[in-house]
């Protein structure tokens, strides 16, 4: 549904691994293969803002630091760089594209996995996300959080973009 998300966290020893599962219009406006430059621009830009795991998500305590991310979700790299793909597409069941595209467009997904390293993470109080300055769309994020010791959930919003741990 448009405006939500789910954000996952799990915390494994000193590995932190969150994954973000959104439609992609929360991320770009719409959710259809780019058909102009300022939508393929908008991709673009998305797509670098999510590979940057330490701008989107911010920790007190537990010293977390940034390793790497993953846009591992298939129609999310169709959608972003596979335009000859859609062109043979296009090209050979151009009578029946529009209809199928359309109705493809309604589920474009994006999951995006972060992993962090946390020297400290017995020390670790609070995650904020900055996905809700970064894209005004979206309106909720059902977030988890899991560990050995600890479980939380909670409804993130623009006005509550992250939480303490008891």
């Amino acid at each position: 549904m448009h405006g939500q998300a789910e954000l996952s966290m799990a915390l494994d020893g000193e590995a932190l691994q969150i994954e973000l599962h959104s439609p992609l219009a929360n991320l770009t406006g719409f959710e259809h293969s780019p058909e102009t430059e300022e939508e393929r621009a908008k991709l673009a830009a998305a797509r670098q803002t999510l590979k940057d795991g330490a701008g989107l998500f911010l920790f007190e305590g537990g010293a977390c630091t940034f390793k790497e991310a993953a846009l591992s979700d298939l129609s999310f790299e169709e959608l972003g760089g596979m335009e000859e793909n859609h062109d043979a597409h296009h090209d050979e069941h151009h009578h029946d594209h529009e209809a199928t595209h359309d109705k493809d467009s309604h589920h474009a997904e994006i999951r995006a996995t972060y992993a962090f390293t946390c020297a400290a993470p017995e020390n670790l109080t609070r995650i904020e996300t900055r996905l809700f300055s970064l894209f005004p769309g979206f309106e909720k994020i059902e977030a988890v959080f899991l560990s050995a010791d600890r479980q939380a959930a909670e409804i993130l919003t623009p006005a509550r973009s992250g939480w303490e741990f008891e």
